[in-house]
C-alpha cells in the first residue's frame, strides 16, 4: 500500500465513525487486535473494545465531528493531524462527569504504527 491509499484508508475510517456515523464500516479495516492509547485512560485493546469504547463516548458526546488537518506517512506508520467537536449532553461510564451541555473540541496527532499492506 502506498502513501496515498495509506491517508484515503485513514480518512475513510474518520469520515464512517464521525461523518457518517457508521462504525461497522470504521471499525472494518482495524486488525482484530488492535490497542488504542489515549491518556489517561488504560488501553483498549481489539475491535470489539473500541466499539464500546465509541459507543460509551457516543452516549456522553452528541453532535460529533472530527476533522482530519493533515496525514504524514513514512514506511508502515502514519502521524494524523485531527481536531474533535462534540457537544457533552449526556452520561459515559468511562468519564463518570455529568452532563454540562458545553461544546468541547480536542485537537490531537494520533501515531499509527504497523500499518499492513
Amino acid at each position: 500500500m502506498d502513501s496515498e491509499e495509506i491517508k484515503r484508508m485513514i480518512r475513510k475510517v474518520t469520515d464512517d465513525i464521525y461523518v457518517r456515523h457508521d462504525l461497522d464500516a470504521g471499525l472494518e479495516l482495524h486488525a482484530t487486535d488492535v490497542v488504542f492509547e489515549h491518556v489517561p485512560f488504560p488501553p483498549v485493546v481489539g475491535v470489539a473494545a473500541i466499539r464500546q469504547m465509541l459507543e460509551d463516548r457516543g452516549r456522553a458526546y452528541t453532535e460529533q465531528q472530527a476533522d482530519t488537518h493533515s496525514i504524514l506517512v513514512d514506511g508502515d506508520q502514519a502521524v494524523v493531524h485531527w481536531t474533535w467537536r462534540a457537544t457533552h449532553t449526556g452520561h459515559s461510564a468511562a468519564l463518570n462527569v455529568p452532563p454540562t451541555g458545553k461544546r468541547v473540541e480536542i485537537n490531537g496527532l494520533t501515531l499509527i504504527p504497523g500499518l499492513r499492506s
